[in-house]
């Protein structure tokens, strides 16, 4: 009985851990979305060129990005080919921020590898947010 209760005191802590880690990497990211410049279908090309240079994705690596007008839709990035990849902005959060999070999985080969919950949650995801709020490659 004893191991038993020890192992849902565990899993109590690590629900309550990986609730606070969510909320942080969550919060983080909000105040800089806020700030962002909107992204919209005037500026894209040239916010989208400026950012790739930054994240050092080179021109011949194909990036279309899609302005969805889907509220409740996530932003993300997935690779569609070979240098072939496609971003995903939902109007409610198509701002620079946000485009360049998404380019950072891209340059980084987040979307060329296997996806796994964990690693993403843990490695993939707070490594974008980073970069995204600062501009330095973790």
């Amino acid at each position: 009985m004893k191991n038993i209760n020890k192992i849902l005191e565990y899993g109590k802590a690590s629900l309550v851990a990986s609730v606070l880690y969510a909320t942080a990497i969550l919060g983080i990211q909000v105040i800089p979305q806020e700030f962002s410049p909107k992204i919209n279908k005037i500026n894209l090309e040239q916010i989208l060129n400026e950012e790739r240079k930054r994240a050092g994705i080179n021109d011949t690596t194909k990036i279309n990005v899609q302005l969805s007008n889907e509220e409740e839709e996530v932003s993300y990035a997935q690779k569609i080919n070979n240098g072939e990849y496609k971003i995903v902005l939902p109007k409610i959060s198509a701002n620079k921020n946000v485009l360049r999070h998404e380019l950072y999985h891209i340059a980084d080969g987040h979307c060329d590898e296997e996806f796994t919950n964990l690693k993403y949650f843990f490695i993939h995801e707070p490594q974008a947010t980073i970069y995204s709020i600062t501009g330095l490659k973790p």
